[in-house]
């Protein structure tokens, strides 16, 4: 079997569609955990992945995912996260044979990250790595992340994925009909930060029907030529007795598989409500087409938070907040310094800037940039601009803004190398 990455050059591939609706069908209880029939009922799962195949699916996802340790924990189910996550890998592999990709699910961790809930970075960063490294040992062809909705968390699972697995990556989020993620995140921010991670391919799964979704998507095109995937749900569901209703049949899908491929979209399945008739359908349409050879504007040199961006070409152009220069580090001394960061971020709000640029060298503890970093993010939506003249400092800042930051080289420098490094490695933009 061809590579996965070289079979979407070739041609648009069909992805499967939910499996909640079909395990309730098949007896699963209301609140208990859905990827526990991996180990208890192995057959009834291997039948789902047959259904999707069955249906046109050239690529299916395992039923994992919540099988984190975050969520497992939730039923007791904590120590078994090696044992489950394998399990249907397995059982997804023995069903597809040699003409299927099996991707890995992989869903959030259920918890906030700081400073909205009290789930740390490398907290968060440890719960994935635990699953994708059992992913990949256990013969997973995809690493697919999807119904995220804070990019935070999303870079964190990105990090653990290139750094302990060499599979290849779909991001995946979750856009409202509002163009945002709940945590207001939003497409543009989401393909500018990922696709500088080096992902291998964008997704937008879960929240809309097709119709909403193909909005986003054309967002995600001004930002990104990465190969797109698409999983809308079956409609936006009515709640009818506490129960989603889906009103989106295959034959109205239908209607939107032209749609999707025309604007790019590489890889088309479905999400919530949808069954392997809407992907027989899929197949059906995609059968019909030819891929088109779009080829978007590509742009690198953006700049961005989790939800605003600025072009590198226009930093001359724009005003830059300093946060801060050497004539404040007394102030920083007269009191705490979670104080004068917060002081200094309100005189920040107060004007009308369009980008952050912060250099915190003056001050003896290396800590101080990334925990500066971490409480202007909770605070202000601008890019940051980042300068530091110790590596050490200056990864421990990257790591943890949940953006794509720019770093600001003043001297050509023994680091200079080393945070060249650092720029490929999280994605930045050298200025």
């Amino acid at each position: 079997m061809s590579t996965f990455l070289k079979s979407l050059k070739e041609k648009v591939l069909v992805f499967d569609g939910s499996k909640g609706a079909i395990l309730q069908q098949m007896g699963l209880e209301s609140g208990s955990c859905p990827e526990s029939w991996n180990l208890s009922k192995p057959e009834e799962i291997k039948k789902i992945f047959e259904s999707y195949i069955k249906a046109g699916s050239d690529v299916i996802q395992t039923n994992t995912f919540g099988a984190n340790r975050a969520i497992l924990g939730k039923y007791n189910l904590q120590e078994k996260v090696a044992e489950i996550n394998s399990s249907s890998i397995k059982l997804a592999k023995k069903a597809a044979g040699n003409d299927v990709y099996v991707a890995v699910s992989i869903g959030p961790t259920g918890k906030l990250l700081e400073p909205s809930g009290d789930l740390s970075f490398e907290e968060a960063y440890d719960i994935f790595k635990e699953q994708i490294v059992v992913a990949t040992q256990a013969g997973a062809d995809i690493i697919n992340f999807e119904t995220f909705t804070d990019l935070s968390e999303m870079r964190s699972a990105i990090l653990a994925a290139k750094e302990n697995s060499d599979l290849p990556i779909i991001a995946s989020m979750s856009f409202e009909s509002n163009g945002y993620t709940m945590m207001g995140n939003t497409p543009a921010s989401f393909a500018i930060v990922c696709q500088s991670l080096g992902v291998e391919m964008l997704g937008i799964n879960c929240s809309t029907g097709p119709a909403e979704m193909l909005k986003t998507i054309d967002e995600l095109r001004k930002f990104s030529n990465l190969p797109i995937s698409a999983k809308p749900n079956a409609g936006i569901p009515e709640f009818i007795n506490g129960n989603p209703i889906y009103h989106e049949t295959p034959d109205s899908f239908r209607k939107y598989v032209k749609e999707f491929i025309d604007k790019g979209v590489s890889l088309i399945g479905g999400c919530c409500g949808t069954t392997p008739n809407h992907i027989s359908v899929i197949r059906e349409e995609l059968d019909k087409l030819s891929k088109p050879g779009i080829k978007p504007p590509v742009k690198s040199s953006y700049i961005s938070s989790y939800s605003k961006y600025i072009d590198k070409d226009a930093i001359k152009k724009i005003n830059i907040a300093q946060f801060v220069d050497n004539n404040n580090s007394e102030d920083f001394m007269n009191c705490s310094f979670e104080d004068s960061v917060t002081d200094r971020i309100m005189d920040i709000m107060s004007e009308d800037y369009d980008a952050i640029y912060i250099s915190l060298d003056f001050i003896s503890k290396q800590e101080y940039l990334a925990q500066a970093i971490k409480t202007i993010q909770s605070y202000i939506k601008l890019p940051l601009i980042i300068h530091s003249n110790s590596v050490e400092c200056m990864e421990k800042a990257l790591r943890i803004y949940n953006g794509r930051a720019g770093i600001a080289v003043k001297n050509i420098n023994d680091s200079t190398f080393e945070m060249v490094n650092l720029a490929r490695k999280y994605g930045c933009v050298i200025i």
